[in-house]
């Protein structure tokens, strides 16, 4: 004679509604990868916004760069709403071209190409640009080198992330129209 011993599971507890809102807004575009691709460039243009946002306070001494820094950030904002909400062709062309340009910017900045074009005169050195506009406000042309350079960088995925979005797009319908 055996005895069966019954395991007693615990009674879940229900997610609060904090739980219930990330669940709502994370598993469905993590069920579908044509819908989470958009959404992660969308997060990496929003990663860009927010350094966009602080390089722009930390820079409070140069109110013309202050203003410029974030016109460029105003600039992705619609395209990072729309990639996060569904997705568009367009959208993801504006992000990925924005991007780039905004690379290709940032790092002239951090190479000093505009060092004469911004008033300074030669020999003070490729971060000379960086040290008079955050001068009083981050200290030093070290730490705004790394506040440009990890604005380069999540421009860089943001446009990575939307134009590989672009390419399996355009892929997919490449193979429903041959399957057709």
């Amino acid at each position: 004679m055996s005895l069966k011993i019954a395991a007693v599971r615990p009674v879940p507890t229900p997610p609060d509604a904090a739980v219930l809102a990330l669940r709502a807004a994370v598993l469905p575009a993590a069920k579908n990868p044509v819908r989470l691709h958009p959404r992660l460039a969308a997060v990496a243009a929003a990663a860009g916004i927010a350094a966009h946002g602080a390089m722009a306070f930390s820079m409070a001494s140069s109110p013309p760069m202050v203003a410029l820094t974030l016109l460029m950030a105003a600039a992705c904002t619609p395209c990072a709403l729309s990639l996060w909400r569904g997705g568009g062709v367009g959208p993801a062309r504006m992000l990925v071209g924005m991007s780039l340009a905004m690379v290709l910017v940032h790092g002239a900045i951090l190479l000093g190409v505009f060092s004469g074009a911004l008033g300074h005169s030669g020999g003070h050195g490729a971060m000379a640009p960086l040290a008079t506009s955050a001068a009083g406000a981050m200290g030093a042309a070290g730490s705004m080198a790394d506040a440009t350079l990890a604005v380069l960088l999540c421009d860089y995925l943001a446009a990575m992330l939307a134009a590989t979005w672009l390419f399996r797009l355009g892929r997919a319908s490449r193979l429903a129209a041959a399957a057709a």
